[in-house]
C-alpha cells in the first residue's frame, strides 16, 4: 500500500494514465459476449472488471490525497445538497424527456433491470476514480508544483473537459450530419459541467465515494427511464436527432448553476 501511494504521489499523471490503460484493457480483452434479450453481458463484464480494478488502485494508493499533496483548502462555502439536487433534477429531466421523445416499447424483466442498475453503479465507480481521484488530483498536483495559484480550478477544468470529450460516441450513420456535431459539442458541455460539480464534491468530502453515489444517481435517473420504457441500453450518445439535442441542452442548462457553485468553491485566490 505504501509503495502504491508513493507512486501516485511522485508520478500522479503517469498513475492516471496507467489507470486509463487498465480500463482500456478491460474493455478490449474481456470477452464482449452476446446480447441475450435485454442484457449486454459483454458491457456488464467489462464495466465490472474496470470498476473493481480501479477501486483496488484507489484504495491501495491512499484514497484522496488532496490535503497531503496540495496543502491548500477551498475557503468559500459550498452547498453540497444544492449541487446534488440540481444534478439529480437535470438527470431526471433528461431521462423523462428521452422517454417522451422515444416512446414506450416494452419493459425489461427484473433480472435485466438489476443488471442494468449494477452496470450504472460500475460505470460511476470507475469513471469517478479515473477522472476525479486520478486525473483531477494528478493535474492539481502538477499545476501546484509549477506554482499555479489556482491549481484546483485548472485541474478541474482539464479533467472535466477530458471527461466530456471521452463521452462522445456515435453511430456511423450520424457522423456526416451537422446535427451530430452540434450534439457532440453539447455532450462535451454536459460532461464538463457535470465534471466540475463532481470535482467540487470530491474536494469538499475528501473522498471519491460521495461523488460515485451522485454519479450513480445521475446515471439511473438519466438512462433508467428510457431503459425501462424501451428495454434498450443506450451506447451511442451522438444520434444527430434534433429532439435528442434539445433534451441534452435542457440538461446542460440545469447543470450550469451547479457548475458555477463548484467553480466558485474551487477557484482559490
Amino acid at each position: 500500500m505504501v509503495y502504491m501511494k508513493n507512486l501516485r504521489q511522485k508520478y500522479p499523471l503517469s498513475f492516471a494514465l496507467v489507470a486509463s490503460i487498465v480500463v482500456m484493457l478491460c474493455f478490449t480483452l474481456v470477452p464482449s459476449g452476446a446480447k441475450l434479450g435485454f442484457v449486454d453481458y459483454g458491457s456488464f463484464r467489462q464495466t465490472l472488471f474496470s470498476a473493481v480494478l480501479l477501486a483496488a488502485l484507489y484504495l491501495f494508493s491512499g484514497e484522496c490525497l488532496l490535503d497531503t499533496l496540495l496543502g491548500i483548502q477551498p475557503t468559500k462555502p459550498f452547498s453540497l445538497s444544492r449541487v446534488v439536487a440540481l444534478v439529480c433534477v437535470a438527470a431526471l429531466v433528461v431521462g423523462v424527456a428521452a422517454v417522451y421523445v422515444q416512446g414506450t416499447v416494452i419493459t425489461p424483466p427484473r433480472t435485466a433491470i438489476l443488471m442494468f442498475v449494477v452496470l450504472m453503479l460500475g460505470t460511476a465507480v470507475f469513471e469517478e476514480i479515473l477522472f476525479r481521484a486520478f486525473f483531477f488530483e494528478g493535474f492539481a498536483q502538477v499545476l501546484k508544483a509549477r506554482g499555479s495559484k489556482k491549481a484546483l480550478l485548472y485541474a478541474a477544468l482539464a479533467s472535466s473537459l477530458l471527461f466530456g470529450v471521452l463521452h462522445i460516441t456515435s453511430d456511423l450513420g450520424s457522423l456526416f450530419r451537422m446535427t451530430a456535431y452540434i450534439q457532440a459539442a453539447a455532450k462535451v458541455l454536459e460532461g464538463t459541467l457535470f465534471g466540475l460539480a463532481m470535482c467540487a464534491i470530491y474536494a469538499k468530502t475528501k473522498s471519491v465515494w460521495p461523488a460515485v453515489l451522485v454519479h450513480f444517481a445521475f446515471n439511473l435517473l438519466s438512462e433508467g427511464p428510457i431503459y425501462l420504457a424501451t428495454g434498450v441500453q443506450k451506447f451511442s450518445y451522438i444520434t444527430g436527432s434534433p429532439a435528442d439535442i434539445a433534451v441534452l441542452l435542457v440538461g446542460c442548462a440545469i447543470l450550469v448553476p451547479a457548475a458555477k457553485w463548484a467553480w466558485d468553491y474551487i477557484a482559490i485566490k
